[in-house]
């Protein structure tokens, strides 16, 4: 993914991500080929270690493919850069033309900015940057049918940010718990926040919530944090 890949061009990683879904589909049609037994952070690092000249972008970062899980995967997220200076900020198209190539072209107009997020944000949870595409796209729906485009994103993408910065905070600060104490002190945090949270709702509600919770986390936390 561009998370670990955070010099790949759009392009470059379009293709990856292509093999990636041609792998997927050929996993639902013959679910016992011996490909399909691994589990998505595996087959995404298998796919990585495929590039070519990995190791002219990355350097020591392609020493990784030859270690086994989980240690490829502990290395591969030891290389992740948070903000990284030779990655640029989202660059917003031009007010007169932004709603334009958004109406045009919305899939690729979306894929441009997913790809730009998360680049720049190597550690957030991939369906929370999917969350921030809907609301730019929420944000373009809205301001197109403004007179001041550009005054009314303005507006609307400095509460997309700050969004942004409060969530990758809770999901690092989450997955530090988990790592550092494990399940239960984890599944005692979360207890502790969800009963203040809603106080009128059954212990048995929020202990499966938790349980659940605990399950994402876990799965996200090994793929996108150390």
């Amino acid at each position: 993914s561009v998370q670990h890949l955070q010099r790949c061009s759009y392009d470059g990683l379009s293709k990856l991500v292509k093999d990636v879904v041609d792998l997927a589909q050929k996993c639902v049609a013959n679910e016992d080929a011996p490909e399909c037994s691994k589990s998505l952070p595996s087959i995404f690092l298998d796919e990585i270690c495929q590039v070519e000249k990995l190791r002219d972008s990355y350097g020591a970062m392609a020493d990784c493919c030859a270690k086994s899980d989980p240690e490829r995967n502990e290395c591969f997220l030891s290389f992740k850069i948070p903000q990284p200076d030779f990655v640029q900020p989202y660059q917003r198209p031009a007010s007169d033309v932004i709603c334009k190539e958004y109406e045009d072209n919305r899939v690729s107009f979306l894929g441009h900015f997913i790809y730009s997020v998360a680049r720049r944000n190597p550690f957030l949870y991939a369906p929370t940057i999917l969350g921030v595409a809907a609301d730019y796209e929420h944000a373009l729906k809205s301001c197109c049918k403004e007179s001041d485009v550009g005054a009314c994103l303005d507006g609307k993408e400095t509460g997309i940010r700050e969004k942004v910065k409060k969530i990758s905070v809770k999901q690092q600060y989450s997955c530090g718990i988990l790592k550092k104490f494990g399940d239960r002190i984890f599944q005692a945090d979360k207890l502790a926040l969800l009963s203040q949270k809603y106080p009128k709702t059954s212990f048995a509600e929020i202990s499966k919530l938790i349980h659940d919770v605990k399950d994402v986390y876990k799965e996200w936390c090994e793929g996108s944090w150390s």
